[in-house]
């Protein structure tokens, strides 16, 4: 990660932050690390990605690609959160955190890959609403299983600690993103 960058970071959010990588969405850089996501003003290296990311206009992209993209966005959320809460709990003796975080960690990894898997790339045109109605009947009901956990684990995350319950309440939200995203998914062809 570019030098310039990782010091606006550490100084924003502390030192010793381990750094996972760097994003650049919607006109913005943002900083991944272990104590959360930061938003970063542009550098030499991160302004012409800033500038490519808002210049491919939505429309250009096919439905496909689109469908995917929107899918896997909160997923990736979910799969980081739950790393980071992982390590969070590990770190601070919360072993009853432990097994549903991972729970939720595996099934939304299975959901990346059934999605992966379904809406390949080379899928034809006309079959993309059938592949999205069978992608969606399988995997909306995991979704809703990562909600449900989620919640659960925020009614019983320590109240002690503020990074952790904000970091849950994001992965939470990512997950009822997700399972909204896949029940709004078109109805099965009739057979």
């Amino acid at each position: 990660m570019p030098g310039e960058a990782r010091e606006r970071a550490t100084a924003r959010m502390g030192a010793g932050v381990e750094f996972a990588g760097l994003a650049v969405a919607r006109g913005a850089a943002y900083v991944v690390g272990r104590t959360g996501i930061v938003r970063t003003p542009p550098t030499r290296r991160t302004f012409p990605r800033m500038q490519a990311a808002d210049s491919a206009p939505e429309s250009t992209r096919s439905p496909l690609s689109r469908v995917r993209h929107d899918l896997l966005t909160p997923l990736n959320g979910i799969i980081g959160y739950a790393g980071i809460l992982l390590e969070d709990a590990e770190d601070a003796g919360e072993a009853q955190m432990l097994a549903p975080l991972d729970e939720i960690r595996r099934a939304a990894q299975g959901v990346a890959r059934d999605i992966r898997a379904t809406l390949d790339p080379g899928l034809a045109p006309g079959a993309l609403d059938a592949a999205r109605a069978a992608l969606s009947a399988g995997a909306a009901p995991r979704a809703d299983g990562m909600v449900d956990a989620a919640e659960r684990l925020l009614s019983d995350a320590p109240e002690t600690d503020p990074v952790f319950a904000r970091d849950l309440r994001q992965l939470a939200a990512s997950a009822r993103e997700l399972a909204a995203l896949l029940r709004a998914a078109p109805s099965p062809p009739a057979g």
